[in-house]
């Protein structure tokens, strides 16, 4: 039961990372193009974006557990190459591409930096995201 709880978390926080992460793309597009200036907002969202990652990494470590303590590490074969170690890449880059655009000398740097490394994020997550899942597993 306590699996089938946290997979279903796991499920549902997939989509808000995909909706902020499409907030963070388009807020560090437009400001790189338009050159618009870097603001507390954008900071905000590239945090907002980082943490739904750290969430999701979290109930993703904690779903391994579970399913290594019940069905041994044997069932853990396909998603470990193609789920999991591109998902903690994604979560590793993300938190780069936050650092790397705050820090950078120039509003237009910091939103290129945004857009750069989290496009790269985005692209990682839809390649890695196991799409046939159900939102939300038998109860």
């Amino acid at each position: 039961m306590l699996f089938t709880i946290i997979l279903a978390t796991h499920n549902i926080v997939r989509w808000i990372i995909l909706v902020l992460g499409i907030i963070a793309l388009f807020r560090a597009y437009r400001g790189w193009l338009g050159k618009q200036a870097w603001t507390p907002t954008d900071r905000k969202v590239g945090v907002f974006f980082g943490s739904a990652l750290d969430l999701q990494l979290l109930l993703g470590i904690i779903l391994v557990i579970l399913l290594v303590t019940q069905s041994g590490v044997a069932t853990l074969g396909p998603y470990l190459l193609d789920h999991v170690l591109p998902m903690v890449l994604a979560v590793i880059l993300a938190h780069v591409g936050s650092v790397r655009s705050r820090k950078a000398a120039s509003d237009a740097e910091k939103h290129k930096q945004a857009a750069i490394w989290y496009t790269i994020v985005f692209l990682v997550l839809l390649v890695a995201i196991p799409w046939p899942r159900r939102l939300l597993p038998r109860f």
